[in-house]
């Protein structure tokens, strides 16, 4: 597994915020402060008590890593952290113990008594959401090596895997990525399951899933009669309603390996209402919005960078960066932006923008300074050379790159 490393956000005011950022995958967490020249990053990650062999050690060239995810577990105020190990090692928890007397934070782990080690299992993606409605959020792992898991929150600060209760724990897939969201508008959330395991033979990955919550603690895969069902080699994924309409969509971004341009595109599916049986009408629809680009996609991020009230889109790829502006026209139209990115060096802004960037992964917004604009970071890393992350700060509608302004220098 690749390094860990947790960052406190220093301003005038002294006030701390903490980002966590995993190679390969990241994810942001509570952020305060004020404008960008007062803001700056420092890595704490020893300090904290983020430690282990298989979270600290570097990761080695060819290596991949898995996601993790912020949880408020014990319902305390403050955001734990859950790291599922794609190593095969255990999978831990680390408790939030909060602000101490100078501001400085510290996690302790507690994955053996919270009993979310999953020893000996690969585990790539992870997914929070209080599945089961009883105000403690529980958590999905996608793994790579075997069935899913699914860990119910008992509100003791333990968990406990009801996979096969919950009819999740499928045919071994190659999960990578999972989303929470109620695309159905029953109130109860349901999971969307991407998976990347390609075969030379069909030259095609296992069709994602799309799991309905029953509302008994039970889930159904309706994929295939909902039309959800990509075999396109889904590395991340995001349930988002792209189109203001008050229900989710699903938007699938993919890595095929093969040559098959058809597989390979970018999947956004549009939620078109309900069926008189009560599950959702999907409409593919990623050539009309503008989505269905070609090319190794490795993470997505959703925000409304420009403050319009519709949420945009950045992906990474193993080329650069993709930003789509959502313009909101009918609601099916998304244009990609791409003057806010890495130049071209040609002064062209193209469909394909950001080719030949950098190597991206995981990816988020964040409003970094609190000026009311979410800026963007993302994870870097090519499988054979080393290159630093990327923080783009978000200068009213404009991203502008300053990871060293504000000492991210990895």
């Amino acid at each position: 597994m690749s390094n860990i490393s947790i960052f406190t956000k220093r301003t005038s005011t002294r006030k701390a915020a903490v980002v966590a950022m995993l190679t390969g995958a990241m994810c942001a967490g509570l952020c305060t402060g004020q404008a960008l020249a007062s803001t700056h990053f420092n890595d704490i990650t020893v300090n904290a008590g983020i430690s282990g062999d298989d979270i600290q050690s570097p990761v080695d060239d060819g290596e991949m890593a898995g996601g993790i995810a912020w949880i408020d577990y014990n319902k305390d105020g403050f955001q734990d952290l859950f790291i599922p190990n794609i190593s095969a090692g255990p999978s831990r928890l680390f408790k939030n113990n909060g602000p101490d007397s100078n501001g400085n934070y510290s996690f302790s782990d507690v994955s053996a008594s919270a009993n979310v080690q999953m020893i000996g299992v690969l585990s790539a993606g992870v997914a929070v959401g209080d599945y089961d409605g009883d105000g403690f959020e529980d958590i999905f792992v996608a793994n790579y090596s075997g069935p899913n898991t699914l860990l119910r929150n008992q509100g003791d600060g333990s968990f406990d895997d009801v996979s096969v209760a919950a009819n999740l724990a499928n045919e071994v897939k190659s999960s990578f990525v999972a989303s929470f969201g109620d695309v159905n508008n029953d109130g109860l959330l349901d999971i969307y399951v991407g998976h990347w395991n390609s075969s030379s033979s069909s030259r095609k990955c296992s069709a994602n899933d799309l799991y309905i919550n029953n509302g008994d603690g039970t889930f159904t895969n309706k994929a295939i009669s909902v039309g959800v069902d990509d075999t396109g080699c889904t590395f991340a994924s995001a349930l988002s309603d792209y189109d203001h309409d008050g229900d989710l969509d699903i938007l699938s971004v993919n890595d095929n390996v093969f040559s098959n341009t058809t597989l390979r595109r970018n999947k956004l599916y549009r939620n078109n209402g309900l069926m008189a049986s009560g599950l959702p009408v999907f409409i593919e629809q990623g050539a009309e919005a503008n989505f269905d680009q070609v090319f190794q996609g490795m993470g997505i991020a959703i925000g409304d960078y420009n403050n319009d009230g519709l949420l945009d889109y950045y992906r990474s790829s193993l080329s650069g960066g993709y930003l789509s502006t959502n313009t909101g026209e009918g609601g099916l139209s998304i244009r990609e932006f791409a003057t806010a990115l890495p130049p071209m060096g040609d002064g062209s802004i193209s469909r394909t923008a950001g080719g030949g960037g950098p190597t991206g992964w995981g990816v988020v917004f964040f409003d970094a300074d609190n000026d009311g604009f979410v800026d963007l970071f993302r994870v870097n890393k090519n499988f054979s050379i080393t290159q630093p992350n990327s923080f783009y700060h978000n200068n009213n509608g404009v991203l502008d790159e300053v990871r060293l302004e504000v000492g991210l220098n990895t």
